[in-house]
């Protein structure tokens, strides 16, 4: 049984479809990559599953239950986590507090909550020796490596990343990967949203071509490194 399934399924905004009975997987322990250019759909994809767009037509169901029509607090509980495009944090807050903030939803155990937050803290050492500097004073790669962090908080049992690498340097977005890459080793399945088809193949099990709402193609990721719309589209080749 797949952790994250979805099946046909179609949404909008307003009048204008935007998705168009999309179907894809994530089981546990897998990173899975969606790939596609500007206004492919895949933000849209994400919204859907994390709740703040609901869907028209098909079904989305997370860990054998259905998912689609649940609010996203419920959503978190269930043990989805979403890191989303743009890196929000909360400027005029600590680290410390946005990393709390990241497990107010699912935690109510002060002494296991703090152990989290040393976890975390561990994990991006640049963040624990800053842990009561406000967020909005830290620079790109280190506020993406906060909301990442922040979303370890939940413990979720699958993490959403739509476009970690955007307006990040190369050797920060490596950097990014890598931890992406340890999260998923410590137990928790990926869903990898991104235009960087280059680095999100190189980390993944599977993934999915989403074009004009569609899933164009699927595969292994070393079948669709090897596809010819692959690398003429995404990775550069002719």
């Amino acid at each position: 049984m797949a952790l994250l399934e979805l099946k046909d399924v179609s949404a909008s905004y307003g009048a204008i479809q935007a998705l168009f009975n999309l179907s894809l997987s994530v089981n546990s322990g897998e990173i899975v990559c969606l790939i596609g250019a500007n206004g492919a759909g895949k933000t849209t994809a994400v919204r859907t599953i994390t709740g703040t767009l609901p869907i028209t037509s098909g079904e989305i169901r997370f860990n054998g239950e259905q998912s689609s029509g649940q609010r996203s607090s419920a959503i978190v509980r269930a043990g989805i986590a979403c890191v989303p495009e743009g890196r929000r944090v909360f400027p005029e807050m600590t680290i410390l507090e946005n990393l709390e903030i990241g497990g107010f939803i699912t935690r109510k155990d002060r002494e296991k909550s703090q152990a989290i937050v040393d976890y975390v803290l561990d994990t991006f050492p640049v963040l624990k020796e800053r842990r009561n500097q406000a967020a909005g004073t830290l620079s790109g790669g280190e506020q993406a490596m906060l909301v990442l962090g922040r979303a370890m908080m939940s413990q979720p049992k699958l993490m959403v990343l739509d476009e970690p690498s955007m307006g990040l340097a190369p050797v920060i977005v490596e950097k990014a990967f890598d931890v992406i890459k340890n999260i998923n080793e410590q137990g928790t399945a990926i869903l990898l949203v991104e235009q960087n088809a280059n680095m999100a193949l190189a980390i993944s099990t599977r993934g999915y071509v989403l074009e004009g709402g569609e899933v164009k193609l699927e595969g292994s990721a070393e079948e669709l490194k090897s596809s010819e719309m692959v690398r003429k589209l995404y990775l550069g080749g002719s």
